[in-house]
């Protein structure tokens, strides 16, 4: 059934949601077989044949193995794929599994296999289904763990996966319960992952107490717009964080820094981290260096005492001479940095809960 036959978009405006991907010759949608992933396939169907068309939806499922029937669940999508004229892709998670952290594993594992899968189609733009549900138990999650700014801004609507395909969340706008009656009105019956109330995991203990939160006020959609204010308050702290280090910092062409200490005893403590973990991203030659929160603070408390020291961390060694820090790589370490790229940006290499 072509998707121009269906009505799954009522009010919706497609052409916000998707106009971006209009000049588009392909685009990839995860589509796992449950309901958010299904309002995607279909909404973007659709806007897809309002535009005449163009440009070719690609649809990815990944199948990780991990449950009797998950093969099955691919085949049902790729059924409702074809039944709307869309080309689908299984991608299937091969090898060993885990004993332990099997959440985290297989969602690394798909989206290894969704870029190369890209990758291999010449595919640049990867489309997923989170949601605005989605968003704020991703922000609940990390104000548990004690997340700062970049972990409370939640997931970005777009991201960069690296080589050279961006990630976007088109529906972060959109209500869980929106996107269920898509599915509905289309006559479609979605795939029920039983992990989805397995309550071993953060994500569904968070759903079963989501009526008492909505009691005490705590709707679903205030929260995703403070994510989104958040993101805005990142950004200017990384612009603040790119003008200071303009000011007081300089990097050698190996990778090594040179900050002045006066500079920055003086600005506030969340642009002090934050160069501070850019500099040591830059001379340890990574995209955001490993380092938690308590340990960059202590070094940052350290850096403002007037006393000379040298110490590790993150795969750079910080050394202070009087006003000069100088911040080089340590030993045996190859590669480089940026000292200007955002936290976003660098989103994929580390969780965004782990620094400011």
């Amino acid at each position: 059934m072509p998707a121009a036959d269906l009505d799954p978009a009522p009010g919706i405006d497609l052409g916000a949601m998707f106009g971006a991907f209009a000049d588009r010759r392909q685009i990839a949608l995860a589509v796992s077989g449950g309901a958010d992933s299904l309002a995607l396939m279909l909404l973007a169907g659709r806007w897809r044949e309002g535009q005449g068309g163009a440009p070719e939806l690609l649809v990815m499922t990944v199948d990780h193995g991990l449950r009797d029937g998950s093969s099955a669940e691919a085949a049902f999508v790729e059924r409702e794929a074809l039944r709307l004229g869309l080309r689908h892709l299984t991608l299937r998670w091969e090898g060993a599994k885990p004993d332990t952290g099997i959440e985290e594993a297989a969602r690394e594992a798909r989206y290894r296999l969704l870029v190369d899968a890209c990758r291999s189609e010449s595919i640049a733009d990867l489309l997923t289904a989170h949601h605005q549900d989605d968003q704020a138990e991703t922000v609940l999650m990390r104000l548990g763990r004690g997340s700062g700014v970049t972990g409370l801004a939640g997931m970005r609507r777009a991201r960069d996966l690296g080589d050279g395909v961006t990630l976007h969340r088109p529906l972060l706008d959109m209500a869980k319960a929106e996107l269920a009656d898509v599915v509905d009105e289309a006559g479609i019956v979605p795939v029920d992952d039983s992990s989805n109330a397995d309550l071993r995991f953060a994500r569904p203990r968070l759903r079963s107490i989501a009526s008492a939160l909505t009691a005490a006020g705590i709707e679903k959609a205030g929260i995703a717009r403070a994510a989104e204010r958040l993101g805005q308050a990142d950004e200017a702290l990384d612009y603040a964080v790119a003008q200071f280090l303009e000011e007081a910092s300089r990097i050698d062409s190996k990778g090594g820094a040179w900050l002045d200490r006066r500079h920055f005893r003086a600005v506030p403590a969340a642009i002090r981290q934050r160069a501070l973990a850019r500099l040591l991203a830059a001379a340890g030659g990574r995209a955001w260096p490993p380092v938690r929160q308590a340990r960059l603070e202590s070094l940052v408390t350290a850096l403002i005492e007037d006393s000379d020291f040298v110490r590790t961390l993150g795969g750079a060694v910080v050394q202070t001479r009087g006003d000069d820090v100088v911040i080089a790589r340590e030993a045996g370490r190859a590669g480089g940095g940026n000292p200007n790229r955002s936290r976003s940006e660098a989103e994929p290499m580390v969780s965004a809960d782990r620094i400011g």
